[in-house]
């Protein structure tokens, strides 16, 4: 009887957890025609270290562009022109690896 009640209960806080699960919402859109990267710390695969940061550009699946970002010399120049998309995230103090799945 303790068995059947232990492995209820321990049943009841799994599905408890399986229900709070957080909504993704926008995440979950996409494809995307031009994805905008902001800000992303580049790791580029080459065993140096990072570079960036840079804001990085995909249309259709493919990085089309990396346009390094100074925040320093934006700050002290004001609002500069920065490349928008239908997306943009922004990975201030993040690092991407682009390329790392296609090696081949």
């Amino acid at each position: 009887m303790k068995v059947k009640l232990l492995f209820f209960v321990a049943c009841c806080f799994m599905l408890a957890d399986a229900t709070a699960q957080k909504k993704y919402g926008d995440l979950a859109t996409g494809p995307y025609k031009k994805l905008v990267i902001r800000g992303a710390m580049v790791l580029p695969g080459h065993g140096g270290p990072p570079v960036g940061p840079f804001d990085i550009v995909i249309q259709n699946n493919m990085i089309t562009d990396m346009i390094p970002f100074d925040p320093v010399t934006a700050e002290r120049r004001g609002a500069t022109e920065r490349v928008t998309g239908d997306r943009v995230i922004d990975a201030t103090g993040k690092y991407v690896m682009p390329g790392m799945i296609d090696l081949h």
